[in-house]
């Protein structure tokens, strides 16, 4: 499947996959997004995009493991360089490099706020999607809360009350909206109060 990377901004280092010759919705990479593609189980974040300006893309990019501990994987370098250094089309080809189906990238994020606000919200000024749902599941099991998700959605159940979490996307950050399910809405507060939101 032939893919092409092509700069949309090269001063910050944002590029277009597209995924084939004929995407018109072309997926907006960049430092910080957080990816999986077919082969690979969990999500990565891209690190660093490699490049010049004088090229039509970049010639591929760096990325980094997130590990179940709730940290990024450590850097890794060889003599040849980074070995997680993936490369895109047409630039990266002749570079070293790991070829990837990169026409299977899918990329994690959450949906983008547009309301209606929770009984409690928090932003979380955190960097990816990857380490709030680790921030939220810490804090759940802290407190001993049980808990169905699905994907940016927690439907949290306990004897006195349920309630849902979701994860949403704001201009610069995340938000994190707790909703009242059903149940004495007082416990609601009362296990915030033990999430260590504020």
């Amino acid at each position: 499947m032939e893919t092409r990377s092509i700069w949309k901004n090269p001063s910050t280092k944002t590029f277009y996959l597209y995924r084939n010759d004929t995407d018109e919705d072309p997926l907006v990479l960049s430092a910080g997004t957080c990816i999986t593609w077919e082969g690979r189980k969990d999500y990565v974040k891209i690190t660093q995009v490699l490049g010049t300006e004088s090229e039509e893309g970049p010639r591929g990019f760096t990325y980094l493991p997130y590990r179940e501990e709730g940290r990024w994987a450590s850097l890794a370098f060889t003599l040849r360089g980074d070995p997680r250094f993936i490369i895109c089309y047409p630039s990266g080809t002749p570079h070293y490099g790991l070829h990837i189906p990169l026409h299977t990238i899918i990329v994690d994020d959450a949906p983008l706020y547009v309301g209606p606000p929770g009984i409690i919200n928090k932003s979380f000024d955190l960097e990816t999607i990857l380490e709030i749902r680790h921030t939220l599941v810490t804090m759940l099991s802290k407190v001993g809360i049980q808990y169905q998700m699905n994907k940016n959605v927690y439907l949290c159940l306990t004897d006195q009350v349920q309630f849902r979490i979701q994860i949403t996307r704001m201009d610069t950050n995340f938000r994190v909206d707790f909703y009242h399910v059903s149940g004495n809405i007082i416990w609601l507060q009362h296990y915030m109060n033990h999430l260590d939101l504020y």
